[in-house]
């Protein structure tokens, strides 16, 4: 895959990101390293999707995937107003690993977002991707930044 098409495939990300409603984009710095853009929206009120590229520039190597997350809000979730604006969260669904040929897999995440403010959140999670073909998985850290 050329890093064209990875630039294309990002650009189509970010240009998606003003048609969610109630989403927000996601900035994504991964322990491959890797850099990557996501996007992210609300489907109920504890209840989130994502999708997210990533690239990693020295392999060359790209990461596509897509998750539903359950993300309740500690704050809501507990009456507590101190815990409002921690969610943490897991969840999972398939993604795509491209270095010259392509695999897909399962992907899983589980993780820890910290409100900022209204709209600005932190993130780190640990991802997992077992692909379908073999049976050795790749585990990663990610750090990131959401912008709602």
């Amino acid at each position: 895959m050329s890093t064209r098409s990875v630039l294309v495939a990002l650009a189509v990300i970010l240009a998606l990101s003003s048609a969610v409603a109630q989403g927000g984009v996601a900035f994504r710095f991964s322990t491959q390293p890797s850099l990557g853009l996501g996007l992210e929206g609300e489907r109920a009120r504890s209840l989130a999707w994502r999708l997210f590229a990533d690239l990693e520039p020295g392999r060359p190597r790209v990461w596509f995937g897509g998750e539903f997350l359950f993300k309740p809000d500690l704050g809501a979730l507990t009456g507590n107003a101190a815990l409002s604006g921690v969610r943490p969260y897991l969840g999972g669904g398939v993604g795509m690993r491209v270095t010259g040929q392509a695999d897909a897999g399962l992907v899983s995440s589980l993780g820890l977002e910290v409100a900022l403010e209204a709209r600005t959140a932190l993130f780190l999670e640990a991802a997992f991707y077992l692909p379908f073909g073999e049976a050795r998985g790749v585990s990663r850290g990610v750090l990131g930044i959401v912008l709602r």
